[in-house]
Protein backbone atom coordinates (compact mmCIF):
# COMPACT_ATOMS: atom_id res chain seq x y z
CA UNK A 1 0.00 0.00 0.00
CA UNK A 2 1.42 3.65 -0.85
CA UNK A 3 2.13 5.40 1.86
CA UNK A 4 -0.61 8.36 2.22
CA UNK A 5 0.75 11.96 0.72
CA UNK A 6 0.31 14.82 3.32
CA UNK A 7 -0.62 17.86 3.14
CA UNK A 8 1.15 20.96 4.10
CA UNK A 9 1.52 23.83 1.73
CA UNK A 10 -0.48 25.56 -1.03
CA UNK A 11 1.81 27.31 -3.40
CA UNK A 12 4.75 25.12 -2.42
CA UNK A 13 4.19 22.15 -4.56
CA UNK A 14 6.18 19.97 -6.24
CA UNK A 15 8.43 21.17 -9.06
CA UNK A 16 11.23 19.72 -7.23
CA UNK A 17 11.36 16.44 -9.09
CA UNK A 18 12.66 18.64 -12.27
CA UNK A 19 16.14 17.05 -13.61
CA UNK A 20 15.58 15.14 -10.30
CA UNK A 21 17.14 11.51 -12.02
CA UNK A 22 20.31 12.69 -13.95
CA UNK A 23 23.37 12.44 -12.32
CA UNK A 24 25.17 13.76 -15.49
CA UNK A 25 23.53 16.65 -16.93
CA UNK A 26 24.25 19.69 -18.97
CA UNK A 27 22.65 23.10 -17.88
CA UNK A 28 21.86 25.68 -20.34
CA UNK A 29 19.53 28.78 -20.52
CA UNK A 30 16.52 28.89 -23.82
CA UNK A 31 15.11 32.72 -23.81
CA UNK A 32 11.54 32.48 -24.81
CA UNK A 33 10.48 35.96 -25.69
CA UNK A 34 6.53 36.97 -25.18
CA UNK A 35 4.39 39.22 -27.41
CA UNK A 36 4.67 42.24 -25.42
CA UNK A 37 8.99 42.03 -25.49
CA UNK A 38 9.03 40.01 -22.14
CA UNK A 39 12.23 37.78 -21.67
CA UNK A 40 11.82 34.40 -20.01
CA UNK A 41 15.19 32.73 -19.37
CA UNK A 42 14.22 29.08 -19.09
CA UNK A 43 16.35 26.64 -17.65
CA UNK A 44 17.68 24.18 -19.80
CA UNK A 45 19.15 20.69 -18.71
CA UNK A 46 19.84 18.03 -21.43
CA UNK A 47 21.89 14.82 -20.45
CA UNK A 48 25.36 14.44 -21.22
CA UNK A 49 25.79 11.62 -23.34
CA UNK A 50 23.46 9.37 -24.69
CA UNK A 51 21.14 9.26 -27.71
CA UNK A 52 19.42 12.67 -28.75
CA UNK A 53 16.88 13.78 -29.91
CA UNK A 54 15.82 13.57 -26.21
CA UNK A 55 12.39 13.67 -25.21
CA UNK A 56 11.69 16.47 -22.87
CA UNK A 57 9.65 17.74 -20.08
CA UNK A 58 8.46 20.94 -19.42
CA UNK A 59 7.53 21.69 -15.37
CA UNK A 60 5.33 23.67 -13.75
CA UNK A 61 4.59 24.00 -10.06
CA UNK A 62 3.63 26.54 -7.31
CA UNK A 63 4.57 30.52 -7.26
CA UNK A 64 7.62 29.29 -4.76
CA UNK A 65 9.35 27.09 -6.56
CA UNK A 66 9.69 28.00 -10.46
CA UNK A 67 13.30 27.01 -12.19
CA UNK A 68 15.23 27.83 -8.83
CA UNK A 69 13.71 23.90 -8.62
CA UNK A 70 16.11 22.29 -10.70
CA UNK A 71 17.88 20.65 -7.84
CA UNK A 72 19.46 17.03 -8.61
CA UNK A 73 18.06 14.24 -6.55
CA UNK A 74 20.01 11.02 -7.52
CA UNK A 75 18.43 7.70 -8.22
CA UNK A 76 17.25 8.30 -12.10
CA UNK A 77 19.22 7.06 -15.25
CA UNK A 78 17.49 7.74 -17.66
CA UNK A 79 18.08 10.65 -21.08
CA UNK A 80 15.56 13.15 -20.89
CA UNK A 81 15.59 16.85 -21.36
CA UNK A 82 14.18 18.83 -18.59
CA UNK A 83 12.84 22.39 -18.60
CA UNK A 84 10.76 25.30 -16.67
CA UNK A 85 11.36 29.30 -15.97
CA UNK A 86 10.55 31.11 -12.55
CA UNK A 87 6.73 32.50 -13.08
CA UNK A 88 6.72 36.20 -14.06
CA UNK A 89 5.41 37.43 -10.83
CA UNK A 90 7.08 37.55 -7.22
CA UNK A 91 3.45 37.22 -4.90
CA UNK A 92 3.55 38.62 -1.37
CA UNK A 93 5.11 36.68 1.28
CA UNK A 94 1.78 36.63 3.12
CA UNK A 95 -1.14 37.07 2.24
CA UNK A 96 -3.30 40.06 3.03
CA UNK A 97 -6.52 40.43 1.73
CA UNK A 98 -7.19 43.87 1.43
CA UNK A 99 -2.98 45.39 1.22
CA UNK A 100 -2.46 42.73 -1.41
CA UNK A 101 -5.75 43.24 -3.67
CA UNK A 102 -3.40 45.70 -5.26
CA UNK A 103 -2.01 42.95 -6.10
CA UNK A 104 -4.09 41.76 -8.84
CA UNK A 105 -3.29 43.50 -11.61
CA UNK A 106 0.29 42.18 -11.97
CA UNK A 107 -1.32 38.68 -10.89
CA UNK A 108 -3.78 39.19 -13.85
CA UNK A 109 -0.71 40.13 -16.52
CA UNK A 110 1.63 37.54 -15.28
CA UNK A 111 -1.53 34.47 -15.65
CA UNK A 112 -1.37 35.74 -19.51
CA UNK A 113 2.48 35.76 -19.63
CA UNK A 114 2.79 32.61 -18.00
CA UNK A 115 0.27 30.83 -20.22
CA UNK A 116 1.82 32.46 -23.08
CA UNK A 117 5.70 31.52 -21.84
CA UNK A 118 4.60 27.69 -21.67
CA UNK A 119 3.62 27.89 -25.27
CA UNK A 120 6.49 29.67 -26.38
CA UNK A 121 8.57 26.78 -24.55
CA UNK A 122 6.52 24.28 -26.68
CA UNK A 123 7.91 26.01 -29.16
CA UNK A 124 11.51 26.97 -28.76
CA UNK A 125 11.73 22.69 -27.48
CA UNK A 126 10.11 21.61 -30.67
CA UNK A 127 12.53 23.02 -33.13
CA UNK A 128 15.88 22.22 -30.88
CA UNK A 129 17.99 19.86 -32.51
CA UNK A 130 18.66 17.99 -28.85
CA UNK A 131 14.81 17.39 -28.75
CA UNK A 132 12.43 15.15 -30.35
CA UNK A 133 9.30 17.09 -31.06
CA UNK A 134 6.97 14.34 -30.67
CA UNK A 135 8.17 13.47 -27.13
CA UNK A 136 7.54 16.59 -25.48
CA UNK A 137 5.36 16.75 -22.16
CA UNK A 138 3.56 19.57 -20.29
CA UNK A 139 3.71 18.32 -16.26
CA UNK A 140 2.24 20.91 -13.77
CA UNK A 141 1.46 20.27 -10.76
CA UNK A 142 -1.50 22.26 -8.27
CA UNK A 143 -0.88 25.85 -9.19
CA UNK A 144 0.87 24.84 -12.52
CA UNK A 145 -1.63 22.60 -13.42
CA UNK A 146 -4.00 24.70 -15.29
CA UNK A 147 -0.96 26.44 -17.01
CA UNK A 148 -0.04 23.05 -18.44
CA UNK A 149 -3.46 21.79 -19.13
CA UNK A 150 -4.09 25.54 -20.87
CA UNK A 151 -1.18 25.36 -22.60
CA UNK A 152 -1.72 21.82 -23.86
CA UNK A 153 -5.54 23.10 -25.00
CA UNK A 154 -3.12 25.39 -27.33
CA UNK A 155 -0.47 23.72 -28.74
CA UNK A 156 0.07 20.16 -29.81
CA UNK A 157 2.23 19.55 -26.89
CA UNK A 158 2.01 15.05 -27.07
CA UNK A 159 1.66 14.72 -23.80
CA UNK A 160 0.45 16.29 -20.60
CA UNK A 161 0.09 15.61 -16.91
CA UNK A 162 -1.94 17.34 -14.34
CA UNK A 163 -1.22 16.65 -10.50
CA UNK A 164 -3.76 17.74 -7.65
CA UNK A 165 -4.98 19.92 -10.84
CA UNK A 166 -8.34 21.56 -10.86
CA UNK A 167 -11.33 23.57 -13.01
CA UNK A 168 -13.77 25.36 -11.38
CA UNK A 169 -11.05 28.23 -10.52
CA UNK A 170 -13.84 30.22 -9.01
CA UNK A 171 -14.80 27.80 -6.63
CA UNK A 172 -11.04 26.71 -5.72
CA UNK A 173 -10.35 30.34 -4.73
CA UNK A 174 -13.41 30.22 -2.50
CA UNK A 175 -12.56 27.26 -1.09
CA UNK A 176 -9.23 29.13 0.38
CA UNK A 177 -11.18 31.85 1.84
CA UNK A 178 -13.20 29.23 2.92
CA UNK A 179 -10.62 27.65 4.84
CA UNK A 180 -8.98 30.93 6.42
CA UNK A 181 -12.57 32.14 7.62
CA UNK A 182 -15.26 29.79 8.07
CA UNK A 183 -13.62 28.00 11.15
CA UNK A 184 -13.13 31.61 12.77
CA UNK A 185 -15.99 33.45 11.49
CA UNK A 186 -18.49 30.70 10.49
CA UNK A 187 -21.85 31.56 7.98
CA UNK A 188 -20.20 35.36 7.52
CA UNK A 189 -16.67 34.35 6.87
CA UNK A 190 -17.72 31.95 4.17
CA UNK A 191 -19.99 34.18 2.62
CA UNK A 192 -17.55 36.76 2.28
CA UNK A 193 -14.72 33.97 0.48
CA UNK A 194 -17.61 33.43 -1.69
CA UNK A 195 -17.74 36.99 -2.64
CA UNK A 196 -14.32 38.19 -2.74
CA UNK A 197 -13.97 34.78 -4.68
CA UNK A 198 -16.41 35.98 -7.59
CA UNK A 199 -14.51 39.28 -7.57
CA UNK A 200 -11.35 38.30 -8.45
CA UNK A 201 -12.20 35.65 -10.81
CA UNK A 202 -14.21 38.34 -12.47
CA UNK A 203 -11.43 40.94 -12.55
CA UNK A 204 -8.67 38.63 -13.20
CA UNK A 205 -10.76 37.55 -16.17
CA UNK A 206 -9.31 34.07 -15.11
CA UNK A 207 -9.05 31.63 -18.04
CA UNK A 208 -11.12 28.26 -17.66
CA UNK A 209 -8.72 25.32 -17.73
CA UNK A 210 -12.08 23.00 -18.68
CA UNK A 211 -12.72 24.91 -21.74
CA UNK A 212 -8.81 24.08 -22.80
CA UNK A 213 -8.84 20.49 -21.67
CA UNK A 214 -12.04 19.74 -24.07
CA UNK A 215 -9.89 21.28 -27.04
CA UNK A 216 -7.05 18.86 -26.50
CA UNK A 217 -6.39 16.47 -29.35
CA UNK A 218 -6.34 12.67 -30.76
CA UNK A 219 -2.60 12.99 -30.96
CA UNK A 220 -2.58 13.86 -27.67
CA UNK A 221 -2.18 11.97 -24.13
CA UNK A 222 -3.32 13.35 -20.96
CA UNK A 223 -2.76 11.56 -17.37
CA UNK A 224 -4.51 13.18 -14.45
CA UNK A 225 -3.62 12.53 -11.00
CA UNK A 226 -5.51 13.43 -7.65
CA UNK A 227 -5.10 12.96 -4.58
CA UNK A 228 -8.32 11.27 -2.47
CA UNK A 229 -8.31 12.87 0.88
CA UNK A 230 -6.71 16.58 -0.92
CA UNK A 231 -8.24 19.52 1.58
CA UNK A 232 -6.60 22.11 -0.58
CA UNK A 233 -8.29 21.32 -3.91
CA UNK A 234 -12.11 21.07 -3.61
CA UNK A 235 -13.45 17.70 -4.82
CA UNK A 236 -15.69 19.46 -7.13
CA UNK A 237 -13.09 21.43 -8.76
CA UNK A 238 -10.55 18.22 -9.69
CA UNK A 239 -13.82 16.16 -11.19
CA UNK A 240 -14.86 19.44 -13.45
CA UNK A 241 -11.04 18.53 -15.01
CA UNK A 242 -11.56 15.12 -15.39
CA UNK A 243 -14.99 15.47 -16.70
CA UNK A 244 -13.44 17.75 -19.40
CA UNK A 245 -10.41 16.08 -20.08
CA UNK A 246 -12.50 12.73 -21.01
CA UNK A 247 -15.09 14.89 -23.28
CA UNK A 248 -11.82 15.92 -25.12
CA UNK A 249 -10.33 13.39 -28.46
CA UNK A 250 -7.39 13.19 -25.97
CA UNK A 251 -6.18 9.84 -24.78
CA UNK A 252 -6.78 9.90 -21.10
CA UNK A 253 -6.03 8.23 -18.05
CA UNK A 254 -6.58 9.06 -14.14
CA UNK A 255 -4.82 7.92 -11.16
CA UNK A 256 -5.97 8.54 -7.70
CA UNK A 257 -3.54 8.54 -4.96
CA UNK A 258 -4.09 7.89 -1.05
CA UNK A 259 -3.63 11.03 1.26
CA UNK A 260 -3.50 14.61 0.45
CA UNK A 261 -2.07 17.79 -1.07
CA UNK A 262 1.94 17.91 -1.71
CA UNK A 263 4.01 19.68 -0.09
CA UNK A 264 7.83 21.17 -0.79
CA UNK A 265 10.40 18.94 0.64
CA UNK A 266 8.42 15.27 0.62
CA UNK A 267 11.77 13.93 -1.51
CA UNK A 268 10.61 10.49 -1.47
CA UNK A 269 6.99 10.90 -2.54
CA UNK A 270 8.13 13.63 -5.16
CA UNK A 271 10.16 10.93 -6.28
CA UNK A 272 7.43 8.44 -6.58
CA UNK A 273 5.40 10.49 -8.54
CA UNK A 274 8.33 11.30 -10.86
CA UNK A 275 8.36 7.47 -11.32
CA UNK A 276 4.75 7.22 -11.60
CA UNK A 277 4.85 9.95 -14.53
CA UNK A 278 7.94 8.43 -16.20
CA UNK A 279 6.60 5.16 -16.01
CA UNK A 280 3.28 6.85 -17.72
CA UNK A 281 5.40 8.26 -20.13
CA UNK A 282 6.84 4.80 -21.41
CA UNK A 283 3.64 3.07 -21.71
CA UNK A 284 1.86 5.73 -24.35
CA UNK A 285 5.11 6.04 -26.18
CA UNK A 286 6.65 9.13 -25.12
CA UNK A 287 9.68 8.17 -23.79
CA UNK A 288 10.73 5.41 -26.55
Amino acid sequence: MRKPLRPRYWLALPLLWLCAYQAHAVETRLPVTLDDGTRLEARFVLPEGGNPPYPAVMLFGGLETGAQAINLLPGFDASIAFASFDYPYTPPRKFRLWSDLGELPKARKAIGRTIEGVGALYEALAAHPMVDPQRITVVGASLGAPFAVIAAGQHPIPGVVSVQGFGALEDVIAHQFHRAWGEDYGVIGRWAGTLVAKLITWYADLPSPEMHAKQLRASQHALVIVSRDDKRIPKVASEALWQAVQESSAQAQRIELEGGHLYTGADVLIEQLLRLTLDWKQNVGLLK
